[in-house]
């Protein structure tokens, strides 16, 4: 009973650690370029390349809607604060493959490729 206890102690206070990653705030274009400077500060050079690479891509899904549908309103200098908004760049980076795939599928849809 008590090894149980003390698993279940260890795995919330991990889980609880893991909240510490500093993320990006989506209020305002300073807020986001203050707080991804400290996201990226923590980060090797590998994971900095990852995180721009998954940005990029990801932004690059709304720029391709915004031509798409002809709507600025999905423009990836509209839509930066609000993707970016309260993540870690792990999140971000494992997003990315989603976006990925919906701007293949896009494209793919209005023969854009």
């Amino acid at each position: 009973m008590k090894i149980r206890y003390v698993i279940a102690l260890t795995l919330s206070l991990l889980v609880a650690g893991c909240d510490n990653a500093p993320k990006f705030d989506g209020s305002s274009q300073e807020s986001l370029r203050y707080s991804g400077e400290k996201v990226v500060e923590s980060l090797s050079d590998a994971k900095k390349e990852e995180l721009k690479s998954a940005i990029l891509d990801t932004l690059s899904y709304y720029d391709a809607q915004a031509i798409i549908n002809n709507d600025s309103s999905y423009s990836s200098d509209k839509m930066r604060l609000v993707i970016l908004n309260g993540k870690t760049a792990e999140q971000i980076i494992s997003e990315a493959d989603s976006y990925r795939e919906k701007k293949e599928q896009l494209l793919k849809k209005h023969q854009l490729n």
